[in-house]
């Protein structure tokens, strides 16, 4: 990559840092305008600190996957796990900006001006999203199994948005056609790629949903002083529905709204509201922890070459 180029890509990122901050301000202020008071807040510093904390150790377990994931589709060069971490981290910002893929893109860019294949960091991508989406539909499956939502509860979700109730017959034949297609698809691109990757990539993506839902319990506990542990599974199919909605970036209201219509007869509305609003705050105060961390390295590593 000529220096033109690179310079050309660093203002373009440093741009979309600056305005990827001023939008994140903008939604900190707008939840903490959600919240019933400050004392919520200003009263639990210390216990929030660690939660946003616990939350960046979350991510950098996904950061793990990152690695696994580049380190065994990557065949012209041996991935690196800094190299892994930084691009993971230091893009966790700027997925809140419009369409909510520049933290994919930002990612892409920087393994690529860094000598990594283009074909493997964009099937790494692939893999990642893929194994993501996969974990979070068994675990939401697994949860609404065991813990059951509302009677009514998915067609008020639809209907909410503008669709009708599906016929169970059709929604079977929809989903079993499009996983034939996603399997052809899979074992035609990705299969041979995909038995190179540590299955510790499996285990870590777990791990994550793991301490993501610790981590919310301990939101919820400062709301309403208990913890319903039903109520997780709910949130792990809340945090799906975010994450196939590339409409809203980060998932940003498609999460909270869910949660609280799927938690519909099992909790006090204005709990679940406050709890997935602090939940909210508390993963931006992680985020932006990654964000310095994934730039700390990536400084250190810079002073390591000179």
């Amino acid at each position: 990559m000529t220096g033109p180029v690179r310079k050309i890509l660093a203002a373009f990122g440093l741009v979309a840092m600056i305005v990827s901050f001023w939008f994140l301000y903008g939604q900190v202020e707008r939840y903490g305008a959600l919240l019933p008071d400050g004392t919520l807040l200003l009263g639990n510093i210390g216990t929030l600190a660690i939660l946003a904390f616990g939350y960046m150790g979350a991510l950098c377990l996904l950061a793990e996957v990152w690695y696994l994931i580049l380190k065994g589709l990557s065949t012209e060069r041996p991935a690196e796990r800094a190299h892994a971490y930084v691009s993971f981290l230091s893009s966790q910002i700027v997925k809140y900006l419009p369409t909510g893929i520049f933290h994919l893109v930002g990612r892409f860019g920087w393994l690529v001006a860094r000598g990594y294949n283009k074909a493997a960091v964009g099937k790494a991508t692939g893999v990642e999203l893929g194994l993501m989406l996969l974990l979070a539909s068994a675990l939401s499956l697994v949860g609404v199994i065991l813990e059951p939502p509302a009677a009514g509860v998915f067609s008020g979700m639809l209907a909410s948005i503008g669709i009708a109730p599906v016929p169970l017959w059709l929604m079977v034949t929809v989903a079993g056609t499009v996983a034939g297609i996603g399997w052809l698809v899979f074992q035609r691109y990705f299969l041979d790629g995909v038995k190179s990757i540590s299955p510790f990539a499996l285990v870590a993506g777990l791990l994550f949903f793991g301490l993501q839902a610790a981590v919310f319990a301990g939101c919820y506990h400062l709301v309403a002083g208990a913890l319903q542990f039903g109520i997780l599974p709910l949130f792990t199919l809340s945090w799906l529905l975010g994450f196939v909605a590339v409409s809203a970036p980060g998932g940003f209201g498609v999460r909270e709204a869910a949660f609280i219509v799927l938690t519909t007869g099992l909790i006090e509305p204005d709990l679940a509201l406050y709890s997935v609003v602090l939940f909210r705050l508390v993963t931006l105060g992680g985020e932006l922890v990654a964000f310095g961390a994934g730039y700390a390295i990536n400084v250190a590593q810079k002073n390591q070459l000179t």
